[in-house]
């Protein structure tokens, strides 16, 4: 059963309005859904981000579900050399 938990903005802001969902699963996979759609993934094996589906409000949401799970963030080009430019 996974928990799903509305994802925490980073700065001043008071809040994503349920449009970011941060979800967990028993298997230690975590799973960032923004506006209804998988744009990150974190398992075992890294972290796997649809950067195609990643808008301008997507990015504050991604940086967000990142750093809650203690991984680096930076600049959209610092993160696409870091995690990869699928």
């Amino acid at each position: 059963m996974s928990i799903k938990k509305e994802l925490i903005p980073l700065n001043s802001q008071k809040s994503f309005y349920g449009k970011a969902v941060d979800i967990e699963f028993p298997n230690g996979q975590k799973v960032l859904e923004s506006y209804g759609t998988v744009v990150c993934t974190i398992d075992s094996q890294g972290v796997d981000i649809e950067w195609e589906k990643v808008s301008n409000t997507t990015l504050k949401h991604l940086k967000s579900f990142l750093s809650v799970h203690g991984k680096k963030i930076g600049t959209k080009k610092e993160m696409k050399k870091r995690y990869g430019n699928n």
